[in-house]
């Protein structure tokens, strides 16, 4: 967790990059 808090801060782009990055995580 913790991507929809960049999402609302910076952005999609961010938000995707986050969010992606805790799937491989298996989040």
């Amino acid at each position: 967790s913790g991507s929809v808090l960049l999402y609302l801060e910076k952005g999609d782009q961010v938000w995707l990059q986050a969010y992606g990055d805790e799937e491989n995580n298996g989040v």
